[in-house]
């Protein structure tokens, strides 16, 4: 079946896929990896205009806290090893913060992981965003993180979740940017929505073709 470019659209709307115009931004995706918890990072960001920027220092964490707890934010953090300790970072404040990424307030430290940069968000409204100084916009930020004997339901993380930082208007080149990380669903409920996304968009094609 051939789709026209409205279907894809929405095919890739309703199947939770990134628009390829939003890929200019950064993506921490949680997945279930057999009895593991793997979360990968890609993207870039390329513009902190509608951002406040500070100077800060930062300890080297691969860990994450799904859930604020006593006064002490949610958060996601990634250490490429080779940095020093602590990490001399810019701290920015975004426009656009998540309150909780979980429901569980557990500081669960990765087994393994590896990263081409600091990045650490957190789920508060002071100094959001951490990132190394040596980072430069529009360089690839990559990573894997793996907790083992771990899943959804042990780190409280709901599926199909998502939470978004972002500043300025990430809509238009250069005049902002976002940093997304994203619980995915199951396989098989992917699944489920990816064919309810295809079938809706195949009765879009035949209608558009049905004679008036």
């Amino acid at each position: 079946m051939k789709l026209n470019r409205p279907a894809i659209m929405l095919v890739l709307a309703l199947s939770g896929v990134p628009h390829p115009s939003s890929m200019v931004a950064v993506f921490i995706t949680l997945e279930e990896s057999g009895s593991d918890v793997t979360a990968t990072l890609s993207g870039s960001i390329d513009s902190w205009t509608g951002s406040t920027q500070t100077n800060a220092l930062v300890g080297s964490a691969n860990r994450m806290r799904p859930q604020n707890v006593d006064g002490f934010a949610a958060f996601f953090a990634a250490t490429n090893p080779s940095l020093p300790s602590p990490v001399p970072t810019w701290y920015y404040t975004a426009s656009t913060i998540p309150t909780d990424l979980g429901t569980n307030s557990t500081n669960f430290a990765a087994n393994s992981s590896t990263a081409s940069t600091l990045l650490f968000v957190r789920a508060t409204q002071t100094n959001p965003i951490y990132i190394a100084q040596s980072y430069t916009l529009g360089t690839p930020i990559t990573g894997v993180l793996t907790w083992e004997n771990q899943s959804f339901q042990t780190m409280g993380l709901t599926q199909g979740s998502s939470y978004v930082w972002s500043w300025g208007d990430p809509s238009t080149p250069g005049n902002g940017d976002s940093i997304t990380l994203t619980v995915v669903p199951e396989p098989a409920a992917l699944g489920a929505s990816t064919s309810a996304a295809l079938i809706l968009a195949g009765f879009v094609v035949r209608h558009r073709r049905r004679p008036t």
